[in-house]
C-alpha cells in the first residue's frame, strides 16, 4: 500500500539573518542566489527524506518545487530574455559564507556546512 502522508522535514528557513548579520551585507543578486540555491538544497534533502521512508508520493509532490527552484537559479544566471548566461555580479565568498551558514538546517546541507557541535 503506498504512503499518502508527508513526511516529516524541516520547513525551509529563507528569513534574513538578523540586522547586522551576513545577510546585510549581501547585494541584492547575492541575496537570491543564495536563497535560490538554498531552496535547491532544501527540496532535495526533503526528496531524499521521502525516498528513504519509501513515501513516493511525498517525492512526487516535492519534485515541482525542486524544478521552480532550480529554475529561479537559472533565472539568476541569464540574460534579461532568458536565452543566455550571464556572469552574476557577485563576490563567491560572501555567497558561499551565507548559504553554509545556514545550509546546516537541511539533511542534505549538512554535507557542505556541518552543525557546530559544543563540548
Amino acid at each position: 500500500m503506498p504512503h499518502h502522508q508527508p513526511t516529516q522535514t524541516r520547513q525551509p528557513d529563507l528569513t534574513p539573518v538578523p540586522t547586522g548579520g551576513l545577510h546585510d551585507q549581501l547585494r541584492h543578486q547575492e541575496v537570491r542566489i543564495t536563497e535560490d540555491v538554498l531552496a535547491l538544497i532544501d527540496y532535495l534533502s526533503r526528496i531524499v527524506s521521502g525516498a528513504g521512508a519509501g513515501n513516493w508520493f511525498y517525492v512526487h509532490e516535492k519534485l515541482p518545487e525542486l524544478i521552480r527552484s532550480a529554475y529561479s537559479l537559472t533565472e539568476a544566471l541569464s540574460t534579461a530574455d532568458g536565452e543566455d548566461f550571464e556572469e552574476p555580479n557577485v563576490r563567491p565568498a560572501m555567497v558561499m559564507a551565507a548559504i553554509t551558514s545556514r545550509a546546516h538546517y537541511y539533511l542534505l546541507g549538512c554535507a557542505i556546512s556541518p552543525p557546530e557541535t559544543t563540548r
